[in-house]
């Protein structure tokens, strides 16, 4: 794995499992075995949300809980850190992850 990787992924939201809009970002920064997920939503009901990474295969998904996330007025933002091999309490790593559940 490298030493540092960053990148940017964008949040869809889904209806009946159908994207149906964008509805914000996250912003990656994968360093020296921390994570620094920058998480920012739009256009979604206010309360707290729990923010999940997750991973799995076929008919099997795993979420990994990383915190919560409050929403007023219809938009959120929010850093997470936390480790990457593994992550959390978990016995996977963040290069297992396949995306990012709310």
């Amino acid at each position: 794995m490298p030493s540092y990787r960053r990148f940017v992924t964008y949040l869809f939201q889904y209806e009946d499992q159908v994207k149906t809009r964008n509805c914000g970002f996250a912003k990656v920064e994968v360093r020296q075995g921390q994570c620094r997920m920058e998480l920012q939503v739009k256009g979604v009901p206010d309360g707290t949300e729990k923010v999940y990474l997750f991973t799995g295969q076929k008919n099997e998904i795993y979420g990994v809980y990383v915190g919560e996330l409050q929403i007023q007025n219809g938009a959120g933002a929010k850093s997470f850190v936390f480790s990457t091999d593994p992550v959390g309490d978990t016995p996977w790593r963040i290069d297992d992850m396949k995306g990012i559940y709310l």
